[in-house]
């Protein structure tokens, strides 16, 4: 992965010593490939032994926490994880274990030889788990697809920013390109027909049908998608619980439950009015747009330009701005 790779790494060996490091962000993002990176770096270049190193993803599996410890210490330690120098523990999509950052904490505290390092796909229950029972424990790290600049060096592009009007046609194409892929380095490999089945199918409809109803009371996942459906031919939408729920015949607040499990999820983004007051700006009526242009593109080709732009440029905001930016009412 080049520079990005390298960025993160030594991001995140920067707090190796002191820290766990949490890795959250949407799913195909990344954050899976990075664990195997860290590991990769720890074999290779740490020469650490492998058998004090231990992935488990809770994605493929569900178990306990202390029976994964239990039969690592058994099958493969011959031995207490107390009395080594040092271990690894990697646990991939920690969110689906029930009560995680409680029985993260209990390991943290009771062996300070093991450095964690975790992966999470859900952003309330990361950050949640972070600024409580694991607060000065942990150092979270949000891993977004890549952004324009770093999508045309991972191509290898070159553009001279100085001179950006004899690369406008350039710019227009491979911008255009980025809009489909959506930054998400695996999806470069694919041609256009192949990249609505990989959103669609390969994230989308998995979380959708997966991982949401694993976590909230989903009576209807087929709402949830019909609320993504929506979000994807309406890209800037206002949040009207109500309207939307007497035009899909719902329950307001279902449908509002709902919005916030899509949220939780990473898909969406709420556009607030801005205020100096944030308790005004979040009572007055908020704007929902895809968190991801690749996501718009994969349910609605018809989406007009000028709103995929749109998305485009709402999207950069909240990278940059912490969720918050300015629309007219």
């Amino acid at each position: 992965m080049g520079r990005y790779q390298k960025y993160w790494w030594v991001e995140s060996a920067r707090y190796l010593v002191k820290y766990g490091n949490i890795f959250s962000g949407l799913r195909r993002v990344g954050k899976t490939t990075l664990m195997f990176q860290i590991i990769d770096e720890l074999l290779n270049n740490k020469k650490v032994d492998p058998y004090y190193i231990l992935y488990f993803s809770f994605d493929e599996a569900k178990s306990e926490g202390k029976d994964i410890l239990s039969q690592y210490e058994k099958e493969i330690l011959k031995d207490s994880i107390s009395k080594k120098e040092r271990a690894y523990l990697f646990f991939d999509e920690i969110q689906k274990l029930e009560g995680w950052p409680e029985k993260i904490k209990v390991v943290y505290d009771l062996y300070p030889n093991v450095k964690i390092f975790l992966s999470g796909s859900a952003a309330i229950d990361i950050k949640k788990g972070t600024r409580e029972s694991l607060a000065g424990r942990f150092f979270e790290f949000h891993i977004e697809p890549l952004d324009l600049d770093e999508y045309l060096d991972f191509k290898g592009v070159k553009i001279d920013k100085e001179r950006e009007d004899i690369f406008e046609v350039e710019i227009k194409r491979y911008l255009e390109e980025f809009l489909r892929i959506g930054g998400f380095i695996e999806a470069m490999k694919f041609e256009e027909v192949q990249l609505d089945k990989y959103f669609k199918e390969g994230l989308l409809e998995r979380v959708i049908y997966r991982d949401l109803p694993d976590v909230f009371p989903v009576g209807s996942p087929d709402l949830l998608y019909r609320l993504i459906r929506l979000c994807a031919e309406r890209p800037g939408m206002y949040l009207d619980y109500k309207n939307i729920a007497n035009d899909l015949g719902y329950d307001q607040r279902t449908i509002a439950s709902y919005f916030s499990y899509l949220e939780y999820a990473l898909l969406i983004k709420k556009l607030y009015n801005y205020s100096f007051n944030l308790l005004t700006s979040e009572k007055k009526m908020k704007r929902v747009y895809f968190s991801n242009t690749a996501f718009t593109l994969a349910l609605s080709r018809e989406t007009e330009q000028s709103l995929l732009m749109e998305q485009f440029f709402v999207n950069l905001s909240h990278r940059n701005m912490d969720n918050y930016a300015i629309f007219p009412l």
